[in-house]
């Protein structure tokens, strides 16, 4: 099935050895066993699923299938992969390197990606691929919405989060009826689940609402998952983050609101004359104007006001997915409890009812286990020789 060159890049390299000590004597390889096959005796959802294996040159093999767990953690030992990946269950998986013959039936547990850089236009703390405790708040915010969506609006029951080792945070949900929908099922889901759609920054404007009016109201569903996002707002993106304490990002917050160009203009002239004005306290202001706005106001003027307000709150914490990895169930994800090439952490699962306590920055590394295991064994260091 496989050429032994193929797994070249593993095979001589002595940085490989960590990685394959870590294979024989840390991964929970049983677990994954487990949790894909749905069960003790091997089935299709674990002997047709396709593997894929990224090697120390830089070489991902794909299309990699096996009868036991036993024979996956073999393979991953001998070639020495920096990390491997899962895919999706094939009615008749090839045989060969070469390219499918001809379109297969595919099965796969529909999965989420969500990617802090999304969040680069409203962070203020990091940027790029860096994350830290501040930040990490944006990814809980969007696992609490995406918990009581998956669970509460479309049932789902066996969910997974995993910490994706670096900057961001996967999903895996394996019920039966997730892991059968077709490539045109999830696409409707993720369009269900993406309320941003292709406005997820501060410059764009999303269409959150079931027209143009901003008098529509939000869908209930909408309202119910992110009934905890008020709250998370005032304190991450008004507290932590301090997001519009520059000038470019409160001028792009008052261009969002629609009190009209003397309400606009009024916050502004304030603010120019007290530029060290907190966040936190540019939107007691704005709740002060909108309470303030004069009587000749009228009704729907001041609830279109609320309303962008929301709208605001909204844009600025409602997950923002990473749409390609969910639409197509022939898309590779990093398996749960690999090691993250870059940063050497473990891609660890995360407990969605704690994970405003979660800290990306203690998230154990590679080297970590391997020291610890060679201390308990009374031979510091010697796993990482």
């Amino acid at each position: 099935m496989e050429r032994a060159s193929d797994y070249d890049g593993g095979q001589c390299d002595p940085a490989c050895k960590p990685l394959r000590l870590y294979y024989t004597h840390v991964y929970p390889f049983k677990a994954l066993f487990l949790w894909l096959n749905h069960g003790v005796a091997p089935t299709s959802l674990f002997t047709k699923r396709e593997f894929a294996m990224k090697l120390s040159n830089g070489r991902l093999i794909r299309r990699q299938f096996f009868q036991t767990v036993e024979q996956l953690q073999k393979r991953l030992c001998q070639c020495g992969a920096t990390r491997f990946e899962i895919g999706a269950i094939y009615d008749d998986p090839p045989v060969a390197q070469s390219s499918f013959s001809a379109p297969q039936r595919l099965r796969k547990e529909f999965v989420i990606d969500i990617d802090i850089t999304a969040y680069d236009d409203i962070r203020t703390c990091c940027t790029g691929k860096r994350i830290c405790r501040r930040c990490w708040g944006f990814l809980a915010a969007a696992i609490n919405v995406l918990e009581a969506s998956l669970r509460l609006q479309f049932g789902y029951k066996s969910i997974l989060w995993v910490f994706s080792g670096q900057r961001g945070v996967h999903c895996w949900v394996s019920d039966d009826s997730a892991i059968e929908l077709k490539d045109a099922h999830r696409h409707a889901a993720l369009g269900w689940l993406d309320v941003l759609k292709n406005a997820k920054g501060l410059k764009t404007s999303p269409a959150i609402r079931r027209s143009a009016d901003l008098n529509s109201p939000l869908h209930p569903m909408i309202r119910f998952a992110t009934s905890k996002i008020p709250c998370n707002f005032n304190q991450l993106i008004l507290t932590t983050q301090d997001a519009f304490a520059w000038e470019d990002r409160w001028r792009c917050l008052l261009g969002k609101l629609s009190g009209g160009s003397l309400f606009q203009s009024s916050l502004a002239a304030a603010w120019e004359a007290e530029p060290e004005r907190c966040s936190l306290d540019k939107w007691d202001d704005i709740l002060a104007e909108a309470k303030d706005l004069p009587g000749y106001v009228s009704r729907p003027r001041r609830i279109g006001l609320q309303k962008s307000m929301e709208d605001m709150v909204l844009q600025c914490m409602y997950p923002r997915l990473d749409v390609q990895v969910s639409r197509r169930s022939e898309h590779l994800l990093k398996a749960p409890f690999c090691v993250h090439p870059d940063t050497g952490r473990i891609c660890v699962p995360i407990d969605p009812s704690t994970v405003e306590e979660f800290n990306p920055d203690s998230v154990p590394t590679l080297t970590d286990i391997l020291e610890e295991i060679s201390t308990s064994q009374g031979e510091p260091g010697c796993l990482g020789r």
